[in-house]
């Protein structure tokens, strides 16, 4: 016999005398997600915990090149790949109740869109007169009127924006002033 392999008869001889063992796998699941051929958040949620429960016979701290350290870095893959899927599904869920509205909604601003575009289509008169050009004046100075009070309304808002930016800064300047006081008073305390 080699020495070689004395050695290794030595070591199962000595492992088997103290009872050293490098630990059971735990038990496959009555099914593997993988087979499972409808996907739901039950399935997963049993098999996660499943996974969870396995990762709590092995110790936390072993190393990771030990067979048990290589058995709860494959379960921990494993929880993060369930995890992962059962957002996913969650997700899913969640698009396929969503889709119909969706797609509803679609369709209706795309035909709200092919009318405002049919209706906006302007036609020039056929016989214009002045009476028709005074109605259009009307609606030209009504329009322009809102579009002056929405610009003074924008300048205002932007007038008020500009104030609460300079009353951020003159408080952020009265704040640090303040630290440097109580600095100060602290110093002299």
């Amino acid at each position: 016999m080699n020495p070689r392999s004395l050695r290794w008869v030595i070591l199962a001889i000595v492992m088997f005398a103290s009872g050293v063992s490098l630990g059971e796998p735990p038990p496959p699941s009555s099914r593997p997600v993988w087979e499972i051929e409808i996907l739901s958040l039950d399935n997963l949620t049993s098999a996660r915990v499943e996974t969870e429960q396995a990762m709590t016979q092995w110790p936390a701290d072993v190393k990771e090149s030990s067979p048990e350290g290589l058995m709860r870095s494959v379960l921990k893959a494993r929880l993060s790949l369930l995890l992962e899927l059962e957002d996913s599904l969650k997700r899913q869920k969640v698009l396929k109740e969503t889709a119909p509205a969706l797609i509803a909604a679609d369709a209706e601003v795309s035909g709200t869109i092919v009318k405002s575009r049919k209706s906006q289509e302007v036609k020039p008169p056929d016989n214009p007169t002045n009476e028709a050009f005074d109605a259009l004046r009307e609606k030209l100075k009504v329009a322009s009127g809102k579009l002056e009070e929405l610009k003074r309304e924008a300048r205002e808002r932007a007038d008020i924006m500009q104030g609460l930016s300079d009353r951020i800064t003159k408080t952020r300047d009265r704040q640090r002033e303040a630290q440097r006081n109580e600095e100060k008073f602290r110093n002299l305390l």
